[in-house]
């Protein structure tokens, strides 16, 4: 049931492969818990050498990316489509918070040098962020830093300390590097965000006549020049740039609004353990700093779908699973996850 079949099934594929590797994660994770610390330093040193390398891509506008040459001034990393660049160090670099807040609260000499240099590998992917230029990665940025704040098993006092130094940090380098192209990047956000509301509007008659079954996966951008009015023609808009209503379009209305539900109850479920008291005791430190590191990205990944098209990447797909599977082996409340995770 789509338009473009050939990409319909390429893409359903993937995703088929997408359920297979969390279900399997999932399995792995109940069977030894010590791999979703091994798998969190694997996200964080990816994390890290992508800010490193978007940083200095910033700087030093002529490396390029890759073997590819970068028009404008912004960090990359090695993903060409810098709101994508964006969502992905997003997913990441609370993992490095949540990590580093546990090395700091061990009174081992060692813990507290990988504690500063997780923080520091947490810094440099904030900075990165902002320096990819992406209002909307930046503002996905600030709420998942406030509700990991909020999340983090901390008293109040320690992190709001913790918060201003870290601010100090990326403030200080930040304004070192050149802050005010971030600030001029936001006078655009009314154009732009008037832009976007024309493709959402021209885009709803392609979901009213195909609200049944929808179009099928990655058909939009065959349809989008014979719906998309008084746009011009030598432009191809491959993106509705708002995944929850390119989901509705491709989809159809039943089978988008039971993925949406899904994810619904799945996050509340989730923020129902980190909101209570009990059983955030009954988990453990260690294992609601790394739950709550895993929710909060996908919180962010989830708010920059509405007005970019970060999950189109399959990079950020992957990774975006990883943290679900991770978030839920953390979070479950029963016997088999009483046990302390060491890390």
């Amino acid at each position: 049931l789509s338009d473009n079949g050939r990409v319909g099934l390429n893409r359903a594929f993937f995703l088929l492969g997408l359920i297979c590797y969390y279900l399997s994660l999932k399995r792995l994770f109940e069977h030894d818990r010590k791999y979703s610390v091994l798998l969190v330093y694997c996200l964080v040193a990816v994390g890290a050498f992508e800010a490193l390398y978007g940083l200095i891509q910033f700087v030093s506008p002529q490396i390029g990316i890759l073997w590819l040459s970068i028009k404008g001034r912004a960090a990359h990393g090695t993903i060409i489509y810098k709101n994508q660049y964006a969502s992905l160090l997003n997913m990441i670099w609370p993992f490095a918070i949540a990590t580093g807040a546990i090395y700091f609260t061990k009174k081992k000499k060692d813990s507290r040098l990988r504690a500063f240099l997780l923080f520091f590998a947490a810094g440099m992917m904030v900075l990165a962020v902002l320096f990819s230029l992406s209002r909307g990665g930046i503002l996905a940025m600030v709420l998942v830093a406030l509700l990991l704040v909020a999340l983090l098993p901390f008293p109040r006092t320690k992190k709001l300390f913790s918060l201003a130094l870290f601010a100090l940090f990326v403030g200080g380098y930040g304004a070192m590097m050149g802050l005010d192209t971030v600030v001029t990047r936001f006078d655009s956000l009314g154009s732009s965000g008037t832009h976007r509301m024309d493709i959402y509007l021209s885009s709803l008659p392609m979901l009213m006549d195909h609200w049944l079954t929808g179009i099928g996966i990655g058909s939009y951008k065959l349809l989008s020049p014979v719906y998309l009015k008084g746009f011009p023609p030598n432009l191809l808009y491959d993106r509705v740039h708002n995944e929850y209503l390119e989901l509705m379009i491709e989809f159809g209305i039943p089978v988008a609004a039971f993925l949406f539900a899904w994810l619904l109850v799945g996050m509340t479920k989730m923020a129902f353990v980190l909101c209570s008291p009990r059983l955030r005791d009954e988990l453990g430190f260690n294992r609601i700093a790394l739950g709550a590191a895993a929710f909060c990205g996908l919180v962010g990944f989830l708010v920059h779908g509405v007005a970019d098209f970060g999950w189109r990447l399959p990079v950020n797909l992957v990774y975006g699973v990883t943290l679900l599977a991770i978030a839920v082996s953390s979070l479950r409340p029963d016997a088999a996850s009483k046990k302390e995770l060491n890390v």
